[in-house]
């Protein structure tokens, strides 16, 4: 599973735009009055103008080492969030990186060097070697419900997990994942608290993954 495109919906559109094309200095695919398309590697990420106030958390894979050069240069540009004192973190289940912030809309934003999973390239870093998108939210009232139905589709639960209503779930493989969690649960190093947000997905693999704004999971 791969993430072609994900569509966020913004209220902070302009914001956003100065903010991942200005200052991050992201490659942009596509733009227009009513959204605009950023070049994440193998992804597109886009941002959708809505009057709703919209957050999510989505992460982008690194090559390997590319960890260090990517957290010196966004450090520079955006305050890094901190947990417990720390503003990194090691996945001693997953043997992965992390670092975190918050962009102007509260999206929690992570860059993330999965070592088992991630490519190496030989260039050093800059936004425009992002790998891809690795990790989606999918905030939901029902969880078992709706990664069931994911489940159906051919979207796996992660290897050695199992589906749980009040914890987040990592659906997917390969360092590509759509994370399936509760209402209220506060996104790691912020002080978000997961709110059900409409988002479209698009895989590699011509599926389509829709949370629509009444808060139901659509596969097609």
């Amino acid at each position: 599973m791969e993430f072609k495109e994900v569509r966020l919906h913004t209220k902070k559109f302009d914001e956003l735009y100065t903010f991942y094309i200005a200052k991050l200095g992201f490659p942009i695919y596509e733009e227009s009055q009513t959204h605009f398309t950023l070049i994440a590697g193998r992804s597109h990420l886009t941002f959708v103008r809505s009057e709703q106030l919209s957050f999510y958390h989505f992460a982008f894979n690194l090559a390997v080492d590319h960890f260090d050069e990517a957290k010196t240069m966004i450090k520079q540009l955006v305050k890094l969030n901190e947990e417990d004192g720390n503003d990194e973190i090691y996945f001693t289940y997953s043997n992965a990186r992390a670092f975190y912030f918050l962009d102007p809309a509260g999206n929690v934003v992570e860059f993330i060097e999965r070592r088992d999973y991630s490519e190496e390239i030989k260039e050093g870093f800059s936004v425009s070697r992002i790998l891809d998108i690795g990790e989606v939210s999918f905030t939901s009232e029902c969880v078992i419900e709706h990664a069931s139905t994911l489940l159906k589709a051919g979207i796996p639960v992660r290897d050695g997990d199992d589906l749980e209503e009040d914890q987040l779930n990592f659906m997917g493989e390969m360092g590509r994942y759509l994370l399936v969690g509760p209402l209220g649960r506060k996104w790691l190093f912020s002080n978000q608290i997961a709110e059900p947000h409409p988002v479209q997905i698009n895989l590699t693999n011509g599926l389509v993954l829709e949370m629509t704004l009444n808060g139901e999971v659509e596969v097609r």
